[in-house]
């Protein structure tokens, strides 16, 4: 059994650990910094408000608009398998959407892009160590660059556009501070890399309301405040109104409440942890532990979309594989009717720049089934040509079809694909369990119908 107890990663329906995860270089998620992102903690084996985090991420997909074929329950399940998975019982746990690759040569429309999910958890991260949150730790407020102005990033999308941040930073280290702190443009004081930060003026906590990430733990201290009799301000907050405070400190996922004793050469509660933020920090953790807020990690498999139940003794290395294949397939029908919903209301170019793209991703996977199975000549050949052309032929003029004759339509194309899947022989007859897995092909397309609320029944085998 592999070793994930350093961390796991969900890509693709598979998971693996995470220091064998990797996107493409060409992605543009990592060439162009194309990514939202959200991150959920998990601790004593419990995610904590796990749906407001997952409900922040699929807000910044429709924000960003990215289609990566999942539905909250989805991602949901992918984050349950991959933690389980991993035997983690405290997780700091990344939900990740990328522009993908874009597959029309020299295209810089991002409608061309497929689109893709993946996640990964490592053991629970503290963005200051334990021993230095308690003593109250140090900022840097960066002076040779401001926040990026939200007009030009939202910094309510959760994303990788860290260029400001990183330039904060190397000035917070090289100056011996912990982190950094960015004011925007007008001198008032906004955030951090991975954090909020709040400023205490007696039993008033004030924390910025723009040019910030409305954090999932930022609502939770919040919320901790009016709990605990004190009051919470959210608006503008200027650098020389900071400096008045009686205290400081940060908040993040990674580390709940975190308690600042120094910004710049300023000492804040004599210069340790003050008595507000240490309260906070001591009720977070309480806070986590509350049934409300937790979800157990589940012990079961909860795809929407399955991993094909095979029977090894059956079908050996080849037919194993042959079974993750059709997985895959699955997923990108799954794909393919999401971006059907998307592209219909781009017209036909966005819908026809869809089926391009989830065509080239299908063709792709086929010829890398192929390069790993080269003995396997004569099957891959005819898995290539008679599952990969005629089906994707079928998502092409499908999603061309779609656009023109609205959401019911897709009843049309699905048909034509699992008939197609039925009335030939895709699989060699040398592959006896070929009608097996025609079955799980076509019950892969009705999943992904259903994801989307559409409906349609499995047509009998017909070979």
């Amino acid at each position: 059994m592999t070793n994930l107890a350093n961390g796991a990663a969900w890509m693709g329906g598979q998971i693996i650990p995470i220091a064998e995860a990797a996107i493409p270089v060409t992605d543009w998620g990592l060439t162009h910094s194309d990514i939202a992102y959200d991150v959920v903690p998990v601790w004593q084996d419990a995610f904590f408000r796990l749906d407001d985090y997952v409900t922040r991420f699929v807000a910044s997909l429709t924000a960003g608009r990215y289609n990566i074929g999942m539905d909250h329950d989805g991602i949901c399940a992918s984050l349950h398998q991959m933690v389980h998975a991993s035997g983690l019982r405290d997780s700091y746990v990344a939900m990740v959407a990328a522009r993908g690759r874009n597959p029309v040569p020299g295209s810089r429309d991002p409608r061309d892009c497929a689109n893709h999910f993946y996640a990964w958890c490592v053991p629970y991260v503290h963005i200051v160590k334990p021993e230095a949150a308690t003593k109250g730790t140090s900022i840097w407020i960066a002076k040779s660059v401001r926040r990026i102005p939200e007009d030009s990033v939202n910094p309510r999308v959760k994303n990788y556009h860290w260029g400001d941040f990183t330039s904060g930073l190397f000035e917070a280290k090289d100056k011996g501070f912990e982190t950094t702190l960015l004011l925007d443009h007008a001198g008032n004081v906004t955030e951090g890399p991975g954090f909020n930060v709040f400023a205490v003026f007696g039993d008033r906590v004030v924390t910025s309301d723009h040019g910030v990430l409305h954090g999932i733990t930022r609502a939770t201290v919040l919320e901790m405040c009016a709990e605990a009799g004190l009051t919470p301000e959210t608006r503008p907050l200027p650098l020389e109104e900071f400096w008045q405070a009686d205290e400081v400190f940060m908040s993040s996922s990674g580390g709940g409440v975190i308690p600042v004793a120094q910004v710049d050469d300023r000492h804040f509660s004599n210069g340790a942890a003050g008595p507000v933020a240490s309260g906070l920090r001591k009720r977070y953790f309480d806070w986590i532990m509350r049934d409300e807020y937790r979800t157990q990690v589940a012990r079961k498999k909860a795809h929407r979309l399955a991993r094909p139940a095979m029977r090894s003794g059956q079908l050996g290395e080849f037919g194993l594989h042959l079974s993750e294949l059709l997985f895959d397939c699955g997923q990108i029908f799954r794909l393919f009717f999401g971006g059907f919903f998307l592209a219909s209301a781009t017209g036909p170019t966005g819908g026809q720049a869809t089926g391009h793209s989830l065509h080239e991703r299908l063709l792709l996977r086929l010829h890398q089934f192929k390069s790993r199975h080269l003995r396997h000549r004569i099957q891959c050949r005819d898995i290539l040509h008679d599952l990969a052309l005629p089906i994707t032929q079928h998502l092409k003029r499908g999603l061309e079809e779609l656009w023109h004759h609205g959401r019911p339509a897709s009843h049309i194309a699905a048909h034509k694909i699992v008939e197609h899947i039925h009335r030939q022989h895709i699989f060699t007859p040398t592959l006896m369990f070929g009608n097996d897995l025609k079955q799980i092909l076509a019950g892969q397309i009705v999943a992904s119908l259903e994801v989307h609320n559409l409906h349609l029944a499995p047509v009998p085998d017909k070979a």
